[in-house]
């Protein structure tokens, strides 16, 4: 598989991810987290090992910014 996207980098890596398109005139209509919307649902993620463990050992910031790494954005013009 990685051979088949080698000619293909991922190359958006922009330190304010819904900044970038703030600044490109878009708005955010709806920014709906993952980890949020698991707890809304009451369907919470599962416990996989070693992922989980790791998760729960890292300090506040690092854990605030991985919850924040998935979820849903709806923007606007």
């Amino acid at each position: 598989m990685k051979e088949l996207f080698k000619d293909a980098p991922f190359k958006f890596d922009a330190p304010d991810w819904l900044g970038f398109f703030k600044k490109q005139g878009w708005k955010i209509d709806q920014n709906i987290l993952a980890w949020d919307e698991s707890r809304r649902v009451h369907r919470h993620f599962p416990f996989i090992f070693p992922w989980s463990l790791i998760g729960i050992l890292l300090p506040p910031k690092a854990k605030r910014r991985m919850r924040e790494a998935s979820g849903f954005v709806m923007y606007t013009k």
